[in-house]
């Protein structure tokens, strides 16, 4: 009660002059105008989602990811980007081989342009490697009565206790 007449106080003085904030009255007023409105929006949300969250309850799974690794899908689709990479680097050697202009900015340009198609290549198989892993953990995690699936990387965990571990099943759906 006693917060809420010092927040009153000063979001409402007697008096017109600016004191140590620098705000007079009008911007006081503004501000707490302000601040109620968004106090009464975040009340409202927070009502809103225990309201609706208060029905069915949340079954978590978890994967490891290093052991998603193992996966042949996975693993020839790294095997096939480190492929790529090297191709990529006898090229961009070539390249530079053959160019006659040696100077410091060639081979730095080079050398950028090497980086770009690494990137390209990596974001590439990134995106085959998440959408392979997405498949599987949809077709397992429903048939577990899972409706929240995290990762973990070995030791750094996220589930310490409890949840189901669906890392074997995604990676038998991953061979």
């Amino acid at each position: 009660k006693e917060s809420i007449l010092q927040i009153k106080k000063y979001f409402y003085s007697i008096d017109d002059k600016s004191n140590d904030t620098g705000m007079n009255i009008d911007d006081r007023k503004e501000n707490f105008m302000r601040f109620k409105t968004k106090f009464l929006a975040t009340a409202l949300i927070c009502a809103s989602l225990m309201a609706t969250g208060c029905g069915e309850q949340e079954n978590i799974g978890y994967i490891d990811t290093e052991k998603l690794q193992d996966a042949p899908q996975l693993k020839s689709l790294m095997e096939e980007r480190v492929k790529k990479i090297e191709e990529a680097g006898k090229i961009a050697d070539a390249e530079l081989q053959q160019t006659t202009d040696q100077s410091e900015e060639a081979v730095n340009a080079a050398q950028a342009e090497f980086e770009r198609t690494i990137q390209g290549i990596n974001r590439s198989y990134s995106i085959q490697i998440k959408d392979k892993v997405e498949k599987a953990i949809a077709e397992v995690a429903p048939a577990k009565n899972v409706t929240v699936v995290v990762e973990h990387m070995g030791m750094q965990k996220i589930v310490y206790q409890g949840g189901i571990d669906l890392t074997d099943e995604v990676l038998s759906k991953l061979k």
